[in-house]
């Protein structure tokens, strides 16, 4: 199932998000519709789990250990917590968490473990990682190993989520799996011509309505992502809210599977 369910006793935001599911209002694109699979509701759960337990580690200074020391040029870096990849050959590095502000030039990095190479350097957003700056992160591998998915969060919810593919030890082109999400939501926000969220976005992803980005068996991305115009719930009757599910072919680069719901309003811990 691709909805992480919430319970009836959290806060009103959280039943707000509940909520958000099936109704009269849902528009489904032409490609067929995703089974409902308890195994995913199952995944989408854990993979919020991480997700904390991730950025706690790396604010607490947590630093793996690292199978042979990095080169000179990237002493000042760590490798992320719960970024090393299945096969314990790759991962992720980014700089220390006590020298993050002190570092005018850095960047996140892919990278091999042993013996170190630097793979691909994984685009950066508004995100910084960091919690103090109310950033995080979640990071996501093919259980072979084959790809790495690098959720970058904001405040409320994704900026960019990077997905990287790994072939005899070398790294394809990095795909923003969530700007190929905004581009299939685009055309309905328009349709539907909701009030903006700022001046400089129409609408954000909003974590807090239950998300997953995760890399399945057979080389496929499986989406489930909420947005919204109205993240704090106060404009009412003109806040927008969408569910966009999909899968996303890794080979093929591109979504063989879409699925779009929206809905108009502060939706009642009812449900629709």
């Amino acid at each position: 199932m691709f909805y992480l369910e919430i319970g009836a006793e959290e806060a009103h935001r959280h039943a707000y998000a509940q909520a958000l599911r099936l109704g009269k209002d849902d528009i489904t694109l032409p490609e067929s519709a995703m089974k409902i699979n308890l195994l995913i509701l199952l995944t989408c759960l854990v993979s919020t789990l991480l997700h904390c337990n991730a950025n706690d580690d790396y604010e607490n200074g947590i630093q793996p250990k690292l199978p042979v020391p990095f080169p000179t040029a990237y002493t000042q870096y760590q490798i992320l917590p719960t970024s090393i990849s299945p096969d314990k050959k790759y991962a992720l590095i980014y700089p220390k968490r006590a020298l993050l502000y002190e570092l005018k030039d850095y960047g996140l990095y892919l990278v091999a473990l042993n013996p170190f190479q630097v793979l691909a350097e994984v685009p950066m957003g508004y995100s910084n990682l960091a919690e103090n700056a109310k950033d995080d992160y979640q990071v996501n591998w093919a259980a072979n190993s084959s790809a790495v998915i690098m959720i970058e969060d904001v405040k409320w919810g994704p900026d960019k989520v990077i997905l990287i593919t790994i072939n005899d030890g070398l790294p394809g082109k990095p795909t923003d799996l969530a700007a190929e999400a905004i581009k299939q939501i685009n055309p309905f926000f328009k349709k539907a011509n909701p009030r903006h969220f700022n001046d400089t976005f129409d609408y954000i992803f909003d974590d807090d309505f239950g998300e997953s980005w995760d890399i399945n068996d057979h080389s496929q991305v499986l989406i489930n992502c909420a947005v919204t115009n109205d993240p704090n719930i106060s404009i009412g009757k003109d806040t927008w809210t969408a569910r966009f599910q999909a899968v996303w072919d890794i080979s093929k680069g591109k979504f063989i599977r879409k699925k779009f719901k929206q809905k108009w309003g502060i939706i009642s811990e009812n449900g629709i």
